[in-house]
């Protein structure tokens, strides 16, 4: 923030005109005190910037901004207009051509001045900015570099996520062939490592993707060029901890670091399935671009005052709170009853202050009370967020699975679930856990949603058809064009208007996300009439002239892979727990999806366990890595590496695993896990799970890097602009 503040610094007071898109990063950095910066930073007012220009908008408001397609009105007409515009996603360049025509239209008395937001653009953009006539429009232009923010979320104290807040980042990476999300996780990881003195020292590699061995090999550079220029006493300090690692094989094994990178194209499933985790579902019903960004709740007296209690995931699920860290990783219909739980042994100790006998009690009573006001608190913002969403089914579009016969809260009347089960997002449920097992034909497919979108009127969302067809054509490897045409097209036309459909159509067929198969009616329109073998293969539009092809949907047989990976699981249904009290209460990593493991967290999974797959489990601690397990199924690329120093090779060419219990609970072990693309909550949820279960791995220090926390309706959104 002091950054900004410099630039502004240099500035007479002004007007602020604000990209609503950075409103939660400003807000993150302000810690929720946009005053404070607005005062020190000497701006007279603040007004959004035109939605015409802005395409990014966020949920956030303010009584006092507003969206002007005119000059702002001002006191003074000679002060001067600050904007402030977000360019992290390279199709934002077209801002700059848009601000230019408003800066025109305008005819402001004073010049402008241009503040850019963007991590690494510098001499490319200033060149940009006078190529197309901006420069000269501007009293001053500067980029604001700052770092973006990332949050930490912790279970047992030794797992943080890192997220780049990049919610268009897929579209970025495989649409508009970017490289700055690579770059930007590059030059995160290595101040992450510098940050932790140098500690993260990297053992093992296992990259899934083209993507990832790009970012690998960035961050390689990025590592060598900054080892080159530190001083000699730094270089030793770096060169006593690969002796520290690899001096035998327990020191190897209780300070190893493994860096485990996939591409998101390894499964786009999580992105378009309903995601049943705590989180997951708060991020879609709220749809939440980024863990900071703020959501309202209402209060009890929102009816009569309207007012509003505001949290974000990350304050609602920080480290400190210890009943929002048990329940956000839980299928949502396990959350009620622990809350429920909760509440009573909450009430409990309220009601001890009636049986205080002397003054010590009261005194260790006072000094509780203030956990015990946050514990009520935080009670009911859950119970709140609860209530809400599922008081919401019916009213507007959100996925949600069937209740499993245990009441969400138990003020809840049971009748309420019988609305659910012949509901919009029940009708969405069914048909996605009928597609994944293989249940219906396509056609049956089609006709379903065709007839969701005649049944349900307003709730009916086009992103939600999209979503059904993305999981129709990867399952079943392509949909008949024809089928198509004559079971859904025209309905989606007719319903949402060609102008909201063919753009993100288009971008779909263009990443091979959707494939259209067997087409003979010369009726067609021509983008549909593209056969499978004819469409360019997995090559974005912005990639057609390149040698090289990024794969942005990998899976080529969904049904030997669930079968190879075990992705369905099926479970015994007198094997279920009766009571849900911790993560590991589960049988399998199916539970934040509709009986769906995430690839994503089966590859890292079978890294340390093949347990999944019927294999015993072993005592001592064997890395398998991706040996001896059939990926052919995804057209990812595989690489693993073993960095062990050219002086040590010959005393780990041949290493016997210690066993897990002889090593060190405290080690400095760490497993980096970079999902490059985007995660969801969900999956998160399930990695979780899989590395808490595991002994060998429950104990590591864990560390995810992503581009972005999304959810289903962002990914959508991503691909609905014409490219």
């Amino acid at each position: 923030m002091d950054d900004l503040l410099s630039i502004f610094d240099s500035l007479p007071p002004s007007i602020l005109v604000l990209d609503k898109s950075l409103t939660h990063i400003l807000n993150h950095l302000t810690k929720n005190s946009f005053s404070t910066f607005i005062n020190s930073a000497k701006i007279k007012k603040t007004i959004w910037l035109p939605d015409s220009i802005n395409n990014s908008s966020s949920s956030s408001s303010s009584s006092s901004s507003s969206s002007l397609t005119t000059p702002p009105p001002t006191d003074t007409p000679d002060t001067p207009i600050v904007f402030l515009i977000n360019l992290l996603s390279n199709e934002n360049l077209s801002k700059l051509l848009l601000l230019s025509n408003l800066i025109h239209n305008w005819k402001l008395s004073t010049l402008p001045h241009l503040i850019v937001y963007h991590p690494l653009l510098d001499i490319s953009l200033h060149s940009y900015i006078s190529n197309i006539g901006l420069e000269s429009q501007l009293a001053s232009f500067n980029i604001w570099s700052t770092q973006l923010p990332s949050i930490s979320y912790s279970i047992s104290n030794n797992l943080s996520i890192h997220s780049l807040d990049l919610s268009f980042a897929f579209k970025d990476l495989y649409l508009n062939n970017s490289p700055i999300p690579l770059q930007l996780l590059a030059n995160y990881l290595l101040n992450l490592n510098i940050k932790n003195n140098y500690n993260l020292r990297i053992t093992n590699t296992f990259l899934k993707g083209s993507l990832s061995n790009q970012f690998y090999s960035i961050y390689s550079r990025l590592l060598n060029s900054h080892i080159l220029s530190l001083p000699d006493s730094k270089r030793k300090i770096i060169d006593d901890i690969d002796d520290t690692i690899f001096a035998d094989t327990n020191s190897f094994y209780n300070n190893s670091v493994h860096l485990i990178s996939i591409d998101r194209s390894n499964d786009l499933l999580p992105c378009v399935l309903s995601q049943l985790s705590y989180t997951g579902i708060i991020s879609e019903f709220f749809n939440l671009s980024s863990p900071i960004e703020p959501f309202n709740l209402p209060t009890e007296s929102e009816t009569i005052s309207n007012q509003q209690k505001t949290t974000s995931i990350s304050s609602l699920f920080s480290n400190e709170n210890q009943i929002s860290n048990i329940i956000g990783d839980l299928n949502f219909s396990h959350v009620g009853p622990i809350l429920n739980k909760n509440a009573k042994l909450l009430q409990s100790q309220l009601n001890k202050k009636d049986n205080l006998n002397n003054i010590d009690e009261i005194k260790l009573f006072v000094n509780d009370l203030s956990n015990l006001n946050s514990t009520k608190s935080l009670i009911s913002t859950h119970t709140s967020i609860a209530d809400l969403i599922l008081s919401s089914l019916n009213k507007s579009p959100l996925q949600y699975q069937k209740p499993l016969n245990i009441p969400l809260l138990e003020d809840i009347p049971l009748s309420t679930y019988s609305d659910v089960l012949t509901s919009y997002y029940s009708r969405l449920m069914d048909l996605q856990h009928s597609i994944l097992n293989n249940e219906l034909n396509p056609i049956s497919i089609l006709k379903d949603l065709s007839l969701i979108i005649s049944s349900y009127n307003d709730d009916v969302q086009l992103y939600d058809i999209f979503k059904i067809l993305i999981l129709l054509s990867i399952v079943k490897n392509g949909i008949n064009t024809n089928d198509f045409s004559n079971y859904l097209y025209n309905d989606m036309i007719f319903k949402f208007n060609s102008t909201k459909v063919l753009p993100i159509l288009l971008n779909l067929q263009k990443l091979n996300i959707i494939v259209f198969n067997n087409s003979s009616n010369i009726n067609l329109p021509s983008f549909l009439s593209l056969s499978k073998n004819n469409q360019q293969s997995h090559i974005p539009l912005s990639q057609s002239t390149n040698s090289t092809s990024i794969s942005s949907q990998s899976i080529t047989d969904f049904n030997t892979l669930s079968s190879t990976l075990n992705l369905l699981p099926i479970h015994e249904e007198s094997s279920s727990p009766s009571m849900i009290s911790n993560i590991t209460d589960y049988d399998d990593a199916d539970f934040t999806y509709t009986g769906y493991v995430p690839i994503l967290t089966r590859l890292i999974q079978s890294i340390y366990t093949r347990s999944f797959i019927s294999s015993p489990d072993t005592d001592r601690a064997i890395v398998y890595g991706w040996n001896n397990l059939d990926l052919s199924s995804l057209s990812t690329s595989t690489t693993q590496s073993f960095l062990v120093p050219q002086s040590k090779k010959q005393l780990f060419n041949s290493i016997i695993p210690p066993k897990i219990s002889e090593l060190s609970k405290i080690s400095k072990s760490t497993i980096i896990i970079m999902a490059i693309g985007g995660i969801t909550w969900s999956e998160i949820s399930s990695i979780k799970y899989i590395l808490a279960k595991n002994p060998l791995t429950k104990f590591k220090k864990i560390i995810i890097l992503t581009t972005g926390i999304i959810n289903s309706n962002q990914f959508i959104s991503s691909l609905s602009n014409p490219s």
